[in-house]
């Protein structure tokens, strides 16, 4: 049974990725530049029904880097699709978050045994310094 669009989880529960609602709005502080790609995620993955792995593969691009909260849910997600689409999965460990440190810890520890990297963003920007 299909559930209508009205009824579906993310409308339930506060309609918190739901373009053109106010939380899905992008902060004033990560705003995009002008003529940065911007990707509209629609559900926890950035790669569902999305098109960052079509503009990734045309630029060539094989490593993704995450950061951000809800370790366990987005980011999570978003890691899994990657890593099955064979990009190289950087998590940066000291920019993400879960709602307590015992869940955050499990899931870095189950990212890290399907073959995430761990890197503090110092070190991220050192190597992308170097580039």
């Amino acid at each position: 049974m299909l559930i209508s669009k009205e009824l579906s989880f993310f409308r339930i529960s506060g309609e918190f990725l739901i373009e053109g609602t106010h939380d899905a709005e992008i902060v004033d502080k990560l705003k995009p530049e002008e003529g940065e790609t911007v990707i509209t995620k629609k559900r926890w993955s950035s790669f569902f029904q999305t098109e960052l792995n079509l503009i990734m593969r045309r630029q060539c691009i094989d490593t993704l880097v995450i950061g951000g909260v809800q370790t366990p849910n987005c980011m999570r997600a978003t890691f899994t699709d990657a890593i099955s689409l064979d990009y190289d999965v950087i998590v940066l460990e000291d920019d993400t978050a879960s709602n307590s440190k015992d869940v955050q810890k499990a899931n870095l520890i189950d990212m890290q045994n399907m073959g995430r990297r761990n890197l503090k963003v110092n070190k991220v920007m050192e190597i992308l310094n170097n580039v």
